[in-house]
């Protein structure tokens, strides 16, 4: 059944045509279509378009039902249009006072309350940690009815998407299938435009070379036989006439040849490499960074346990946690090598905060990116396409530059320097679903370690070699990307529901006691939690037998020999539990 019909709509800002959707647009019943785009593109315009939400300045959109809309930045007191469905419950009165996940979560709640024939969502995971776009993931998949949404998390729209809408420079294409088979079938579209390209190319240059050969053998023809009398002149200069003729004839014929063949225009230039190890200098060490029973409270709030571990160079390490659980508290501790942290001789750290506020308004990106880099100005402006950011955008001062422009340009000023250790806090903010998948393309390159936290579940599985994972104020150091750790998490859970528990948006875990010693009695704990303690364990014996066999200059033999002794005693108990369950 016929849900949403769109006919030549057309939206412009002032003078400037920002889309022109071509023929009929149409979505049918129980359809899950995402809508895609660069930043800047027109996405939520066109969302808010179809919905009714603004009018179009040429065309008209028709909705079959009932429809609801969560807008990304809505005011939910404000009755935005009578053709769409308003929220009916009161506003909260705490809900100026709500975190950006919060409020995110309220606006999800009251357009599923209502259940209406078509749902537009902008951005329905926006400040929402995994397990939140998790849920979100999975009450879209069960939705009975049509869904329209935007979204920059990859792993909701392969998950939900039945169809994905292109919005580029103004055109709208379509695509069956999920994001992952709009970008294989995107793929295909472009070799398919090289393979033209370079026929073209291969073409007209063969038929341009053959008319310029014809047109020299035209100019290189005497005019009068020479050792010839007259009569045989005249004779001769008719022949030549008619040869001149003929090989002109041919030239003109070649260039009309020329002419009518099928212009291709080249294809967007395919991804240089951005790194050079050069210029980065690399850390001599079986360990960049080493944390030592590192903890944190707030008052009589313990923010989060005791964490050791140790991180060898060239790790890609996603911290993986909910909001206000410790994520950024712990990267700002290695920043500043506080208490319980051990940096490698020659480790240089570049840190990435949300605040972007190491760029100066008067002074372009390209110089910005240049004056605390080695690389030549080539290889900085080709970092920068690969951030999406080419030709003129290179040239804006950061004074002009949007939210997402910002971080490219903050994120390449980072990994072009000559750090060897990366820290970045929230990377994927303000950036588009493209520019996500070339940053965890270029930072998969980078010659260096990377600590990063991120909701974006497809960023971490891209990215990630390992995980630092907090729950309820404990640290577990997991080993593998993002999606192994779901699936073991998805196992152990199923095991044991009640070990399962998660901690709600910005929320704080209370005070707890420290990890049991190896004479503490565990068999209260959790099938999950004595797993988790296991690999704890076995991770920092890991670093315990690291440094025994090359102990650093303040490193007590003695000391690490009884630490030893502990965690081996305290596994072999906890795996003679496991073996007695």
């Amino acid at each position: 059944m016929l849900r949403l019909e769109a006919n030549q709509i057309e939206r412009r800002i002032g003078d400037r045509l920002l889309f022109r959707i071509e023929g009929t647009l149409r979505i049918y019943e129980d359809e899950r279509v995402g809508l895609v785009g660069v930043n800047g593109a027109g996405k939520s315009t066109l969302l808010s378009v179809l919905a009714g939400l603004e009018d179009p300045d040429a065309g008209a959109a028709a909705r079959h039902g009932t429809a609801a809309v969560v807008a990304q930045f809505d005011d939910p007191g404000r009755q935005r249009s009578g053709r769409v469905t308003a929220p009916e419950d009161p506003v909260p009165l705490e809900y100026g006072t709500m975190s950006g996940g919060e409020r995110t979560r309220w606006r999800w709640e009251q357009a599923l309350r209502k259940r209406a024939v078509i749902l537009f969502a902008d951005e329905p995971t926006s400040h929402l940690d995994g397990d939140k776009a998790a849920e979100v993931e999975e009450e879209l998949r069960k939705y009975e009815g049509t869904v329209m949404l935007i979204s920059h998390d990859r792993a909701l729209l392969d998950a939900v998407c039945t169809r994905i809408l292109e919005l580029d420079e103004g055109v709208l294409r379509e695509y069956p299938g999920n994001f992952s088979e709009y970008l294989r079938l995107k793929e295909l579209r472009r070799e398919r435009e090289w393979f033209e390209y370079d026929q073209y190319a291969k073409e007209k240059k063969r038929l341009t070379m053959a008319a310029i050969e014809k047109a020299g053998q035209a100019r290189s023809m005497k005019k009068k036989p020479t050792g010839k009398v007259d009569s045989e002149a005249r004779l001769g200069k008719d022949q030549f006439n008619r040869r001149k003729s003929k090989v002109e004839k041919t030239v003109q014929s070649i260039q009309k040849r020329i002419d009518q063949l099928e212009v291709k225009e080249k294809p967007k230039n395919r991804e240089q490499p951005v790194f050079d190890i050069r210029y980065h200098a690399q850390i001599h060490a079986k360990e960049a960074i080493r944390l030592e029973r590192l903890e944190r409270s707030f008052g009589s709030r313990q923010l989060f346990l005791p964490l050791s571990c140790s991180i060898a160079p060239g790790m890609r390490v996603g911290i993986v946690g909910a909001n206000g659980s410790g994520k950024t508290t712990l990267l700002r501790a290695i920043m500043e090598a506080e208490s319980g942290v051990r940096l490698a001789a020659g480790c240089k750290i570049g840190y990435f905060d949300q605040r972007l506020d190491v760029l100066r308004d008067d002074r372009t990106v390209l110089e910005q990116v240049a004056e605390t880099s080695e690389y030549p100005e080539a290889a900085v402006r080709t970092a920068l396409a690969r951030m999406l950011m080419k030709r003129d955008d290179v040239f804006k001062p950061a004074s002009v530059l949007s939210g997402g422009e910002k971080v490219k340009a903050v994120l390449a000023k980072l990994f072009m320097a000559d750090h060897n250790v990366l820290l970045l806090d929230e990377p994927t903010n303000y950036l588009d679903i493209f520019a996500r998948e070339k940053l965890a393309q270029v930072l998969k390159e980078y010659p260096g370690t990377i600590l990063f936290c991120s909701h974006d579940r497809h960023f971490l599985s891209e990215l990630a070699t390992h995980l630092l994972v907090i729950e309820n104020g404990r640290w577990t150091f997991e080993y593998g990307g993002y999606a192994e750790y779901r699936e073991r998490k998805r196992k152990r859970d199923s095991i044991n529901p009640a070990g399962s528990g998660k901690l709600s948006d910005d929320s704080v875990p209370p005070a707890t006691s420290p990890n049991p010693g190896p004479d503490t009695d565990s068999i209260s704990m959790t099938h999950a939690e004595r797993e988790n303690e296991i690999m704890r364990i076995e991770m920092e014996l890991v670093g315990l037998l690291g440094r025994l066999s090359a102990p650093g200059k303040n490193d007590a033999k003695e000391e690490l020999d009884k630490q030893y002794k502990q965690l081996t005693g305290r596994l072999k108990q906890l795996k003679g539990q496991r073996a007695a369950n």
